[in-house]
């Protein structure tokens, strides 16, 4: 997983953004694309077709978030479409990231914010194929309320019992979700941690000294290599926050 934030700022304020983009790829227990193989044959033999392949599921996918006046907030499955939307619903799968405006800090040549990230990985409750009425009713996958029924409704037909063993499997692998936590990045990467009041943030450039804002007769250029905004700059710069965050707990869903 790979955020990244672009900030514009010019004389100790933020002029425009944070705008966010998102990379994310999944790596997924065999037993877990075994199961979904099978779930995908049953379908296709009922003839509903055929279930997204573990490649397309495992593909990197980028995402673009604009921001508002007040920042980015997003879930990213209530933003998304296509096949990530169809990879994070199979997967039960969803990624919330928070950048409000008020946040960010300007220094005389750098930039800092706090960065938290909320992450749900291969949660049951939440996995949903992408085809209707795979279950039977729905699509949920550990949802019986979705199983299709038969002999009266005493019994689950064909694609109900395969949701019901598709969720048993799944259950067998991770009963509950993998991962369920709030990642905050600055504390992930210390070496690019600075304190922020109450918060610990992540900064880029030097953060030493508090932004001023330039008089008319001292106006410096804008730096050479354009990487971070500054109080002194007499046009607007852009900052870019790239962060990767790699955990040993992350570890144990992309192996």
């Amino acid at each position: 997983m790979t955020p990244k934030i672009l900030v514009t700022s010019k004389e100790c304020e933020v002029k425009k953004g944070p705008s966010a983009a998102l990379s994310v790829q999944l790596s997924l227990p065999s037993g877990l694309k075994s199961a979904f193989d099978t779930m995908s044959s049953l379908l296709d033999g009922v003839g509903l077709g055929e279930l997204p392949s573990s490649a397309e599921l495992e593909k990197e996918y980028t995402i673009e978030l604009d921001g508002t006046d007040t920042g980015v907030s997003v879930d990213l499955s209530s933003v998304v479409t296509g096949d990530l939307k169809m990879a994070l619903g199979m997967t039960g799968t969803d990624i919330t990231i928070k950048v409000l405006k008020s946040d960010i800090k300007i220094f005389q040549s750098g930039i800092a914010l706090p960065l938290k990230i909320d992450v749900v990985v291969l949660d049951p409750n939440k996995m949903k194929l992408p085809i209707s009425k795979a279950c039977g009713e729905g699509s949920r996958v550990c949802n019986e309320a979705d199983y299709g029924t038969s002999c009266g409704g005493n019994c689950f037909n064909v694609q109900g019992t395969g949701c019901k063993t598709l969720c048993a499997a799944i259950k067998n692998i991770v009963s509950k979700p993998l991962i369920s936590e709030t990642l905050d990045v600055a504390v992930l990467m210390p070496k690019a941690q600075v304190t922020c009041g109450s918060d610990k943030c992540i900064s880029v450039g030097d953060t030493s000294s508090k932004c001023e804002n330039p008089t008319p007769d001292d106006v410096s250029p804008s730096p050479t290599n354009g990487t971070l905004s500054a109080g002194i700059m007499s046009t607007p710069s852009s900052s870019v926050l790239g962060v990767t965050a790699m955990l040993a707990l992350l570890s144990a869903v992309f192996l």
